[in-house]
């Protein structure tokens, strides 16, 4: 299955991502069937983030998703499952605290789906 990194789409390839590890577009196992054909597990432990709130919007204008209050940055480990989306660059962590918090902002997701759109 084709996957491809959200962050790093918008950021540009970084070697550091945990995602793709800069790869940006790669082949990998479907993260719903986990390469058996079969979707069978869909909680996993840990929370689903992106490596970088770009990903994050991206992900949201692509999927026209409708935003929460707050963006959340996390300090947190891999929890080592893989994400229900992480074809698009999600990756599953535990997390240990909150570094800080940030109004989504509506307007930058609008001009992201306005771009995406033309």
């Amino acid at each position: 299955m084709r996957h491809r990194c959200l962050s790093c789409v918008e950021r540009g390839p970084e070697d550091e991502c945990p995602a793709c590890g800069g790869r940006v577009e790669f082949v990998d196992v479907c993260p719903a069937c986990e390469g058996d054909g079969t979707i069978d597990r869909t909680k996993r432990r840990g929370v689903s983030v992106f490596p970088s709130v770009e990903g994050l919007y991206r992900y949201m204008a692509e999927r026209d998703a409708e935003p929460d209050d707050l963006v959340v940055e996390l300090e947190a480990e891999l929890s080592g499952d893989r994400d229900l989306d992480a074809d698009a660059g999600a990756l599953v962590v535990v997390p240990s605290r909150v570094v800080g918090t940030q109004p989504f902002d509506t307007e930058r997701l609008a001009v992201l789906r306005s771009r995406l759109a033309s």
